[in-house]
């Protein structure tokens, strides 16, 4: 019985979270498609749970009864799994053949002179370690993680501004080039990120994204929808 008095009280404080609209289309009826459950660690959980649900309207599917943007950003500022300090923030070299492909794919697209280039989320600043190799010198970064800042700065030489997308002081105009690497499905309200990013850009600028291929998620390691 007092099992499932626990289990009960959980999912009412799940409930209590602000349902999302849509971030496809802003639709507001849903169907459940599966809840995805976490063990709870004795420190540094995010949260216990979520739904995966799929919109009446348009059919887009996204992670529901999550908590708020300010809870994320102070999980990824505190508990940033890209700090490694046993390795002094050195990547795999999985990770390296990926920041060299994606490199490789930047490259070609970045406008002519000295482009002002900006990676938001960009943990211990591998990928502009490379592109600063490229020639590249003015870059910057952006990371929620002080210890993933200083990585950057200590090992790749990468200049970092510690914060989120939500709270920097970039400002609007600012940036030629922009970079998120695995970012875009780590934000409960896409709606204000995508103008956020909009307003920083300067005229002609440009955004190079890349998110996970939902069409995968069967042939990945990670345990269902773990990407949502």
């Amino acid at each position: 019985a007092l099992l499932v008095i626990l289990l009960m009280n959980q999912d009412n404080v799940q409930r209590q979270f602000q349902p999302r609209v849509c971030p496809v289309c802003g639709g507001r009826s849903t169907q459940l498609l599966y809840h995805q459950r976490f063990a709870q660690l004795s420190e540094g959980s995010l949260h216990d749970g979520y739904d995966v649900v799929a919109c009446d309207h348009c059919g887009g599917c996204y992670a529901d009864n999550i908590p708020g943007q300010a809870v994320f950003d102070r999980y990824y500022r505190e508990m940033s799994k890209y700090e490694q300090p046993a390795t002094d923030g050195k990547i795999n070299t999985y990770d390296l053949k990926r920041f060299q492909d994606t490199v490789e794919k930047i490259v070609p697209t970045l406008q002519k002179g000295n482009p002002h280039i900006l990676e938001i989320g960009c943990a211990t600043g591998a990928l502009l370690g490379l592109l600063k190799h490229t020639g590249q010198q003015n870059i910057l970064g952006l990371d929620p993680s002080p210890a993933c800042c200083r990585i950057a700065d200590t090992t790749y030489g990468v200049p970092t501004r510690c914060g989120t997308l939500s709270d920097n002081l970039i400002p609007d105009g600012s940036v030629d080039y922009l970079i998120l690497i695995g970012v875009l499905e780590y934000l409960r309200d896409l709606t204000a990120a995508v103008q956020k990013l909009r307003a920083t850009l300067a005229p002609g600028g440009r955004i190079f994204i890349t998110m996970p291929d939902a069409s995968q998620y069967a042939a990945g390691d990670d345990a269902p929808f773990q990407e949502f």
